[in-house]
C-alpha cells in the first residue's frame, strides 16, 4: 500500500476516534449533534471509496477494450469488482440507515422537549398575553383623550395661523395705500402672497371678517400662556408623594417618595437635586420634613419607617412595623413621628426616645392611606385606602372625635397653612372642610378621578388637582372654575403640592418625574422639548387688529365672541 493511502486511512481513524471521545464528555443535549456529524463524515468517506471502486471498474473496462486478456483473468477481475461493489453498497446503505435513524431520533427528541416546555408554560404565556392585552386597553383609554386634545390644538393653531396671514396681508395692503392696484388678498401659506387685479380696482370697503373668526381669535388672544415647568429627573419609578418644608434661613426644600425605594431631597425653588436617602429595601410610599428641614422621615413597603439626617443623609433610626408603612408625618413641634399603614394602627413615636415603644391607636376600620396633625398636635387626621371618610382622633384619649363623610376613599388630605381648611380628594371630588368645626365648606366635582389636591397657602384663592388624565389643573377656590391646565406628564399624576409661599407648585407622576410649575407671570417663550406643555398660542395682539380696523374703516372687528373662554383643550 502506498504511503498516501496509509496517511489517508490514519486521518480517517483519528477523526473517528476524536469524535467518539468528544461524544463521551459532551453534555447529553449535544451528543446527538456529534453523532449526526460523525455519521455524515463516515458516509462521505464511504462515498469516496465508492468513487474509487467505480473508477477502477472503468479502468478495467478500458483495459479489456484495449488489451487481450484471457477469459479466466476477465472472470477473476469482474468477480473482484462485483464483490467489492456489493460490499461497498451494503456498507453505504448501513451507514445511511444509521445516519437517518440518528437524525430522526435527534429531531424527535428536540421536538419532544420543545412541546413539553410549551405545554408546561402555556398557562403562563396565556396569562402574560392577557395581562398585556389589559395593559394595552388601559393605555388606549388614557391615550385617546390626549390624542383628541392634540388634534383640537392643531386645528386651533392652524386657524390662528390663517388669521395671522390675513392680518399680515391687510398690513401689506395698508402700506401700499388705498389708491394702489391691489384689489384682492389671497391668503396662502405665505403671508405676503398677494394677487393683483386691474389698475382701476380698489381694495375699498368690501372685506368683511366673519363673526365666528372674530370670536375664535378673541378667545385665543385672551387665553393665558401655559406654564413652562422645571422638570426634575432622577427617580426610576413612579413618584407617589411630595412634601414641602416651611421656609427656613436656607430657603425651602422639597422631598419626594418613589417606588424606587430612594427618597430624594431637592431645592424647593429651583428643583436642583441635593441628595438621595439610601437604605430602604422596598417602595417608599410617604415622606416628610420637619419644620426646620433638618430631619426627614419616610414610610416604606419594607415594613419600616426611617428617620434621616437631612444634612448628611444618614439613618438616625429605623422604626420596625409588621406590615407596609403607607404614611408618616412629623408633629408641629418635631418631637413625634406619626405613622400608619396596612396594619390599621396609628403609631406615635417619641423622637427624643426612639427606642421606646410607641403609642398606638388601633381602631382604624381599614388600612391607613394618609395621616397628618391638626390643632397644634392635639388631633390626628387619617384616611383609609379601602373605606371612605376622614377620621379625626384625639391624641390624649386615643378616641375617635369626628368623621368627615366621603363617598370614596380619600387619597389625599392636607391641612392649609393657616389651619382653616382641610383639603381632601376622593374619587372625582375635591372638598374643603372647616378645620375647626368640621363642616363642609365647598365641594367641586372634577372631570376625571383625582388623586391629590392642594390649596394655595397665602391667598387661598385657588387650588390645584391632579389625577388620571395626566394634567395638572388649576381652579378658582370660590367658583370652582378652571383657570389653568398644564400638560407635561406622561402618566397619571399621583401627588400635587403648593410651595410654602405659593409662588409655585410641584407635581409627581407615574412617569417618574417631578415638575415644578410657576404661578406668577410666565415668559412667552416656549420650551416644548423640555417640558411638553400645552403649545402656547402665538399671534398678534388685539392692538394690531384695532389699529387696522381704525385705519381701514371698511374692516370692522367688533367684540363678538366669548373672550377669555376657559381652556378645555
Amino acid at each position: 500500500m502506498s504511503r498516501s493511502w496509509k496517511l489517508f486511512i490514519c486521518i480517517v481513524i483519528a477523526i473517528s476516534i476524536s469524535m467518539s471521545c468528544l461524544a463521551c464528555w459532551l453534555p447529553s443535549s449535544t451528543i446527538t449533534v456529534v453523532e449526526c456529524i460523525s455519521s455524515y463524515f463516515v458516509s462521505a468517506v464511504s462515498f469516496i471509496f465508492w468513487l474509487l471502486f467505480q473508477g477502477s471498474a472503468y479502468i478495467l473496462i478500458l483495459l479489456i477494450k484495449t488489451s487481450h486478456i484471457t477469459s479466466q483473468g476477465l472472470q477473476f477481475a469482474l468477480k473482484y469488482v462485483s464483490d467489492g461493489l456489493r460490499g461497498l453498497a451494503v456498507s453505504i446503505l448501513n451507514e445511511l440507515g444509521k445516519t437517518v435513524c440518528s437524525t430522526a431520533a435527534a429531531i424527535g427528541h428536540y421536538l419532544k422537549e420543545v412541546i413539553s416546555k410549551i405545554s408546561s408554560k402555556s398557562h403562563i404565556i396565556f396569562d402574560a398575553a392577557m395581562d398585556r392585552a389589559i395593559e394595552c386597553i388601559k393605555s388606549l383609554q388614557k391615550i385617546v383623550p390626549v390624542i383628541w386634545r392634540n388634534m383640537a390644538e392643531s386645528v386651533l393653531k392652524l386657524l390662528e395661523g390663517l388669521w395671522n396671514n390675513y392680518v399680515e396681508a391687510l398690513r401689506f395692503a395698508l402700506r401700499k395705500g388705498p389708491q394702489s392696484s391691489i384689489s384682492i388678498c389671497v391668503i396662502t401659506s405665505r403671508a405676503c402672497d398677494l394677487a393683483t387685479g386691474s389698475d382701476h380696482q380698489r381694495i375699498g370697503c368690501r372685506i368683511r371678517v366673519p363673526s365666528w373668526v372674530k370670536s375664535l381669535v378673541a378667545s385665543v388672544m385672551d387665553k393665558k400662556k401655559a406654564a413652562v415647568p422645571l422638570v426634575c429627573h432622577g427617580h426610576s419609578r413612579p413618584v407617589v408623594d411630595l412634601f414641602y418644608s416651611p421656609v427656613t434661613p436656607d430657603g425651602f426644600f422639597l422631598i419626594s417618595a418613589s417606588k424606587d425605594a430612594s427618597p430624594m431631597l431637592r431645592n424647593g425653588e429651583t428643583g436642583d437635586w441635593i441628595g438621595t436617602f439610601e437604605g430602604h429595601k422596598g417602595a417608599v410610599w410617604s415622606c416628610c420634613l420637619d419644620s426646620n428641614a433638618l430631619r426627614a422621615a419616610s414610610g416604606s413597603a419594607d415594613f419600616t419607617a426611617k428617620l434621616w439626617d437631612a444634612l448628611t443623609g444618614d439613618v438616625l433610626h429605623s422604626f420596625d412595623h409588621k406590615h407596609i408603612v403607607r404614611a408618616c408625618a412629623f408633629s408641629e413641634d418635631t418631637n413625634f413621628l406619626l405613622t400608619g399603614g396596612f396594619e390599621k394602627i396609628l403609631r406615635i413615636f417619641d423622637l427624643n426616645r426612639p427606642d421606646a415603644p410607641p403609642r398606638e391607636v388601633d381602631n382604624s376600620p381599614g388600612s391607613i392611606r394618609t395621616v397628618t396633625w391638626l390643632h397644634s398636635d392635639q388631633t390626628i387626621l387619617s384616611s383609609c385606602a379601602d373605606t371612605g371618610g376622614v377620621r379625626l382622633w384625639d391624641v390624649r384619649s386615643g378616641k375617635l372625635v369626628q368623621t368627615l363623610d366621603t363617598a370614596s376613599p380619600v387619597t389625599s388630605a392636607e391641612v392649609s397653612q393657616d389651619g382653616r381648611y382641610i383639603t381632601t380628594a376622593d374619587g372625582s371630588t375635591v372638598k374643603f372642610w372647616d378645620a375647626n368645626h368640621f363642616g363642609l365648606v365647598k365641594g367641586y366635582n372634577m372631570t376625571c378621578p383625582v388623586e391629590s389636591a392642594s390649596l394655595e397657602p397665602k391667598l387661598g384663592n385657588k387650588f390645584i388637582a391632579g389625577g388620571e388624565d395626566m394634567w395638572v389643573h388649576v381652579f378658582d377656590f370660590h367658583t370652582g372654575e378652571e383657570i389653568g391646565c398644564n400638560k407635561g406628564h406622561h402618566g397619571p399624576v399621583h401627588c400635587v403640592r403648593f410651595s410654602p409661599e405659593g409662588e409655585s407648585y410641584a407635581s409627581g407622576s407615574e412617569d417618574g418625574t417631578i415638575r415644578i410649575w410657576q404661578t406668577g407671570p410666565v415668559n412667552n417663550a416656549e420650551s416644548e422639548s423640555n417640558s411638553g406643555n400645552v403649545p402656547t398660542k402665538t399671534g398678534k395682539s388685539r392692538a394690531v387688529f384695532d389699529e387696522i380696523a381704525h385705519k381701514m374703516g371698511g374692516i370692522h372687528i367688533d367684540g363678538e365672541g366669548r373672550a377669555g373662554e376657559k381652556e378645555n383643550v
